[in-house]
């Protein structure tokens, strides 16, 4: 359920030299939506804003932004407030069409990975994908560069779900992959071990696979079968 209008907060005002104030009291949901919001936001307003600062706790969230011209706050308000207030389909869809998320410019290409692929292959474009991306976590990057195993595979979704069970996946993100694959765009591979099936990258996308009634899903798989 999207978060209702009066359970979401939002304040936008200026403060000294080029600097704004973005405040939210509400969700964690409403929360998790406010840095897509803002690329909208500047896109429609033909503004760059560089966040130089946040501060969150419990329901709230104040950040500073820099903005590299002055912003009517008001116009700036009234845009953030209407896209706010859509549904979550509604924003999937504007966050979709403005290719906010998905396949970028950038990434490696995946459509001709399959199980002909090489190892060394895969273990490239893994490492390619991570760095294109920005995904920085220690371990997951460890475990791609110390192994020399790895298989293009179509795993079933349900020996992954498992991975879901503790861990937090923005809705609106979810949201955006399921409608891409709804609209038969691929998605690059997760990436995982063999053993345990733990999966190292793709949390959204495999939760996207299972809230599209998807049976399988492409993965890279590192580690003896």
């Amino acid at each position: 359920m999207h978060p209702k209008p009066d359970a979401e907060k939002i304040r936008f005002r200026k403060e000294a030299d080029s600097c704004y104030r973005l405040v939210h009291e509400g969700t964690l949901d409403g929360s998790s939506n406010l840095s897509y919001i803002v690329r909208l936001v500047e896109g429609e307003m033909g503004i760059k804003l560089e966040r130089k600062g946040y501060f969150g706790q419990g329901r709230y969230s104040s950040q500073t932004l820099q903005s590299d011209r002055p912003i009517n706050t008001r116009v700036f308000g009234r845009k953030f407030r209407r896209l706010f207030g859509l549904s979550l389909k509604e924003l999937a869809a504007v966050v979709r069409a403005r290719r906010l998320l998905g396949p970028k410019v950038g990434e490696p290409e995946f459509v001709g990975l399959d199980e002909r692929t090489s190892a060394l292959a895969l273990k490239t474009w893994s490492l390619d994908y991570y760095e294109a991306n920005g995904i920085n976590c220690p371990g997951s990057r460890a475990a791609l560069e110390r192994n020399s195993q790895f298989r293009w595979r179509r795993v079933t979704v349900d020996r992954l779900l498992h991975n879901l069970e503790n861990s937090f996946q923005t809705r609106l993100k979810v949201e955006v992959y399921r409608q891409l694959l709804e609209n038969r765009v691929a998605l690059p591979p997760l990436v995982c071990r063999r053993r345990g099936w733990e999966l190292l990258e793709g949390y959204h996308r495999l939760a996207a696979h299972q809230q599209a009634g998807v049976a399988e899903v492409p993965c890279i798989v590192i580690g003896k079968a």
